[in-house]
């Protein structure tokens, strides 16, 4: 994904850009192909940035199918991925999400190509630090100097990650440092790599048999590996620093969370990196008179995500707490009822197994509600206040209640 990322920044995309994380079918040369995410939802528009650090399939198949199969696949041979010797007709748009088999050396070269600017070099084989003379081999450029360090910067926003990953990971560390993971599909393995200023690390976990492992994600399996690895490779070598955006020229804009324009008056703002000359120019329209307006794309994903909302019988008008998604031609507002609070992450009944040997702060499930606003709810496992939204998990059952304005809602869930 992030090479796929870097190619479509150098093609006119930014972190900012909205990406459809909604359900959608691609027709393709073997048949249709339905997309899903990690963790089976969908999350309607997500900014670039967001969609990369959480890891979201959805979009890195939408982003693919916009920039060209054979076009990613130029890329990763760039990147040095030889080993995928097969058509771009082949992999198809899942090689966003690498349903091509590669090495791990490969990998990890790949990744130090980021950091060196998105520059490849051929890597060497050495036995020791000492007595290594050989010439460094010149390489090629895969992308832009722009491009890479806006890669980076997202590989290591520990905020953009918190939608996929949650609050805690193994990929805190006290010095800049870009991470990705990877798991296959039936957790078959897993990966992670990581890059430094002056050093890259990757790290595979699996069995060698190829027996799927039970549950192991990239998270909980090679991320707390990946971790030791770091931290132990920075006693001997020095993480020096990665290419910033601010280092290539890359300008610092105040946008809309939402729709990724210039924030207006009404939006929800954050700061964004932009490569020279990509900053947007429009101002935000999607939030105005207290409403939020999404572009008519998102209504049929805003109708089948069951948030509480309100759905005009005719336009496609949505209400959300003030919040509407419409096409302009809706004029009228619904009477429908908000649906009830009630929790729907995790469900009554749910069972979840402790990752064999992972770190309990990095096993945890999010916490999710609907019905009121996700700032007035407060959360309580086994009658104690939690302190974030998610439910960590420890053995035995346990019962988890969510209250917001008088009304509550509980579920019983079991960990073995």
């Amino acid at each position: 994904k992030p090479f796929l990322y870097g190619l479509a920044f150098d093609r006119g995309y930014t972190p900012a850009s909205i990406l459809a994380d909604v359900a959608r079918t691609y027709q393709t040369a073997t048949g249709p192909y339905h997309p899903r995410n990690y963790d089976r939802t969908t999350h309607g528009p997500v900014r670039a940035r967001e969609a990369l650090a959480s890891s979201y399939n959805i979009p890195a198949v939408e982003l693919a199918n916009d920039v060209g199969a054979p076009s990613l696949l130029e890329t990763l041979h760039l990147a040095g991925f030889s080993s995928l010797d097969r058509s771009a007709e082949h992999y198809g748009l899942g090689l966003a999400l690498g349903n091509g088999d590669v090495t791990l050396v490969e990998l990890a070269n790949g990744y130090r190509a980021l950091a060196n600017g998105g520059v490849w070099r051929p890597y060497r084989w050495r036995a020791s630090d000492a007595g290594d003379t050989a010439p460094a081999t010149s390489g090629h450029r895969l992308m832009s100097t722009a491009s890479a360090a806006l890669v980076l910067d997202i590989l290591g926003d520990a905020e953009a990650r918190i939608p996929g990953f949650g609050l805690e990971t193994p990929f805190d560390f006290p010095f800049p440092v870009a991470v990705k993971t990877g798991t296959s599909r039936h957790f078959t393995d897993n990966w992670a790599a990581a890059t430094t200023g002056n050093f890259t690390v990757a790290v595979w976990v699996g069995n060698f048999n190829g027996r799927p492992m039970d549950g192991v994600s990239g998270v909980t399996g090679a991320g707390p590996l990946l971790r030791r690895a770091v931290l132990l490779t920075s006693q001997r070598v020095a993480p020096g620093v990665l290419p910033t955006p601010a280092s290539v020229g890359a300008t610092a804009v105040e946008i809309c969370r939402v729709s990724g324009l210039r924030a207006g008056a009404e939006c929800p703002r954050l700061v964004e990196w932009f490569a020279p000359g990509k900053a947007p120019r429009v101002e935000c329209d999607w939030h105005r008179d207290g409403r939020t307006v999404l572009p008519a794309r998102f209504a049929e994903w805003a109708a089948s995500e069951d948030r509480g909302l309100r759905i005009e019988d005719r336009g496609h008008r949505i209400t959300d707490r003030g919040s509407r998604i419409a096409d302009r031609g809706a004029d009228r507002d619904s009477a429908a009822a908000p649906a009830a609070f009630r929790i729907v992450s995790p469900k009554n009944g749910d069972r979840y197994r402790v990752p064999p040997g992972v770190d309990p702060r990095f096993s945890s499930v999010g916490l999710v509600a609907v019905g009121a606003d996700v700032r007035d709810v407060r959360w309580f496992i086994d009658g104690r206040r939690a302190v974030d939204a998610r439910f960590h998990l420890t053995g035995g059952r346990h019962t988890i209640e969510a209250i917001a304005r008088g009304d509550s809602s509980r579920v019983t869930v079991e960990v073995y």
